[in-house]
């Protein structure tokens, strides 16, 4: 006797398993994180990916985008959703995790992210809201991802330059 599963249905199950990431796992994607006071910087760093000449050869879903706080207006999801069209938003849950977690200047929330996505994708290459990504840069993503399994593969973290602001002060010792 022979049985035969539809594809939809096993992927079904690995995926209520969790064990779909097993079968597929993207490449990579883009991460990033903003909360409301910092809307127009993430909207403004999206719209940059988005003229990209490389973005366009992208599979769609390459970005994600945590909302990070429940401050951003529904007017600025639908205006972040019809600029970006390419980004998947996603909630952070930060009742998951201890309550120290939701202390958003603390940054604890970064690697938490991080870890998330890690868990459906191979890289992730997270970056703060307010960066602008340019064509006639030294490095495309393409590249820096690549650069990822080789010479930084050993630390996995790769700092590009300064950002202008310390984040020591923000960091509880």
């Amino acid at each position: 006797m022979k049985i035969y599963f539809h594809q939809a249905t096993i992927f079904l199950w690995l995926k209520l398993l969790g064990l779909l990431h097993w079968v597929y796992k993207k490449n990579f994607v883009l991460v990033t994180a903003f909360s409301g006071n910092h809307f127009l910087e993430a909207l403004r760093s999206c719209k940059s990916i988005g003229k990209l000449k490389e973005s366009k050869n992208f599979e769609r879903g390459y970005m994600i985008a945590y909302i990070l706080k429940n401050d951003v207006s529904y007017i600025h999801l639908e205006q972040y959703r019809n600029e970006c069209p390419f980004v998947t938003l996603r909630i952070f849950n930060a009742t998951k995790y201890p309550a120290f977690v939701s202390k958003l200047l603390e940054y604890r929330w970064k690697p938490l992210i991080v870890a998330e996505v890690l868990q459906e994708v191979e890289k992730v290459f997270y970056f703060d809201s307010s960066v602008i990504f340019k064509d006639n840069a030294n490095e495309n993503i393409t590249e820096i991802l690549q650069k990822m399994d080789t010479k930084f593969e050993k630390c996995g973290i790769r700092f590009f330059g300064d950002a202008g602001h310390s984040i020591i002060r923000y960091c509880k010792k």
